[in-house]
């Protein structure tokens, strides 16, 4: 075995263990220790249940102080959240009873080409379509919408009438007071 150096922290030496002054051998109460410790955990599981409870009752005075107090900007913004989607809902029937009566002006206008192809809803498209698809003995093909005619180049400006058109005129007219003499 080896020989305890001097400089031994444990404070106990070999000859004084296991003596019956040294606190190891003393008998000690298991049960009452067990005893001692379930009524300490008794005590902090109560503790424990104690202060769920008061967090729980906090919480709910909370919630109530905060849907009481709700300020009136919070309102306003659901409010206003409530209105957008009102309005995105009416701006979405809106722009389907659009494509709705633009697709029975094409059908009225185009019926053989809508037949065939009521997806499409281009009226020059559609007018080619309606030429192709036209039967003989029908009137010749509606013309799409915005469609403008030739212009002649260089334009006619009017020129401003003169003295001798304007006497021309009124004797045409019959107009009592006038003699016919332009003088």
């Amino acid at each position: 075995m080896a020989e305890l150096d001097a400089t031994d922290t444990t404070g106990t030496s070999p000859e004084t263990e296991g003596t019956e002054a040294s606190p190891e051998t003393k008998d000690t109460d298991y049960a009452a220790l067990v005893a001692s410790a379930r009524k300490r955990q008794a005590g902090a599981e109560a503790a424990r249940q104690a202060a769920e409870a008061k967090y729980a009752a906090a919480e709910k005075e909370l919630l109530a102080f905060r849907a009481k107090n709700q300020t009136d900007a919070q309102k306003d913004l659901s409010e206003l959240a409530r209105l957008q989607e009102q309005l995105k809902s009416a701006e979405a029937r809106a722009a389907e009873a659009e494509a709705k009566a633009e697709a029975k002006i094409l059908d009225a206008r185009f019926p053989n080409a809508r037949k065939e192809l009521p997806e499409i809803t281009d009226e020059v498209r559609l007018a080619k379509y309606e030429a192709m698809l036209a039967d003989p003995g029908d009137p010749e093909p509606p013309t799409p919408r915005g469609v403008n005619g030739p212009r002649t180049p260089g334009g006619s400006e009017a020129k401003p009438p003169t003295a001798d058109d304007m006497v021309a005129k009124l004797r045409t007219m019959g107009n009592p007071w006038f003699t016919g003499n332009p003088s």
